[in-house]
Parts: C-alpha cells; structure tokens; sequence
C-alpha cells in the first residue's frame, strides 16, 4: 500500500509550474529563484531542482521523500 498514489510527478511538476508563473512577473530576478520545501515537500523540492534548472538553490526543512519511503518501507 502506498499513500503517494503514484502522483509524486505531480507534485514536482507544481514547482516548476510555480516557477513559469514566477518568470512572468517584472519584479521577479529569474536568476534568484529558489525552492524551498518543508517536510514532505522537501524531497519535492529536491527532486524538482534536480531538474529544473531555473532554480538556483534549493533549501529544505526536515526533508523526506515519502514516496520513495513507503515503497521502500524504509518508515518501519
């Protein structure tokens, strides 16, 4: 059983989502753009930096890729 539902793409898809709507605004330096993820959006953010090039650092907060964990069951 996996509570990711296989939608892990998703997610890192809404960063760089995030980051098209970012580039449009005037006010936005689009060589200063960053990811920041906590918990569980940490290992997205990780995961949609790696290829992502319009992020130019990364930062996370108890990060963790919980897809990855439960197909693993690495949280038993």
């Amino acid at each position: 059983m996996t509570t990711d539902s296989g939608k892990t793409h998703l997610r890192v898809e809404d960063f760089r989502c995030a980051a098209d709507y970012l580039t449009t605004l005037p006010y936005v330096d689009e060589e200063k753009i960053s990811a920041l993820g906590i918990c569980g959006g940490g290992g997205y953010a990780v995961s949609a930096a790696m290829t992502e090039r319009r992020f130019k650092a990364v930062a996370t907060v108890v990060a963790a890729n919980y897809g990855r964990l439960v197909r693993e069951r690495e949280y038993i």
